[in-house]
This record gives C-alpha cells, structure tokens and sequence, in this order.
C-alpha cells in the first residue's frame, strides 16, 4: 500500500535519502561513462534518464511552437522513484558502470 501523508492525504514523494541516491548515481555515471569519447554533467544525465525512463510531454506554446518537457521527478511516489533509480541502475550496469551498493543493503 502507498504511503500517504497523515496531515493532507497526498502520497509521499521521493525521501531525502532517494534523491541523495539518484545524484550519487548520476555523479557516477558521469565520472564513469563516455560517450564517443565525450563526458556528460550529472545535471545532463539526469535530463536523459528522466526522459529516458518517464517521458516527456508536448505544449503548444503561444507563439505556436511545441515545446518538449520531461517529466519531473520530484512528484513520484517513494515507491515509484525507487523503481525509476532501479531502471538507471540497470542501464548504467549493462554499460559495465558499477554503481556504489545502496546503503542497508
């Protein structure tokens, strides 16, 4: 069962020690990983793998263009977040990145 917040209802959303995971992921991708050579920031990696794994959406902006946006991350519940870093996690080992084992594990 989804934990929700006692005070209004709302699902919880990622913990502290989550999101600490997922920059501690993406640093180590970034240090590890080169792409025809070139290295990527953490914040550029976390760009890819949100889009990569959740998606992004069209707007129509009012001048007419479309505009692709990713979609967040700081909205998904605990449970779903911790699937979403188990997704990069797996990306990140089928491409011989080996990532920092979890805290309690």
């Amino acid at each position: 069962m989804k934990e929700r917040c006692p005070a209004c209802g709302r699902l919880k959303t990622r913990s502290t020690a989550q999101n600490a995971r997922l920059w501690a992921i993406l640093t180590e991708i970034s240090e590890r990983l080169r792409v025809d050579g070139v290295t990527f920031s953490p914040e550029v990696w976390n760009e890819y793998m949100a889009k990569k794994f959740l998606g992004a959406e069209e707007h129509r902006l009012p001048n007419g263009e479309l505009m692709v946006v990713r979609r967040s991350t700081s909205t998904l519940p605990e449970d779903a977040f911790s699937d979403y870093l188990d997704r990069i996690e797996e990306w990140a080992r089928d491409r011989n990145v080996w990532l920092p084992e979890r805290e309690g594990t």
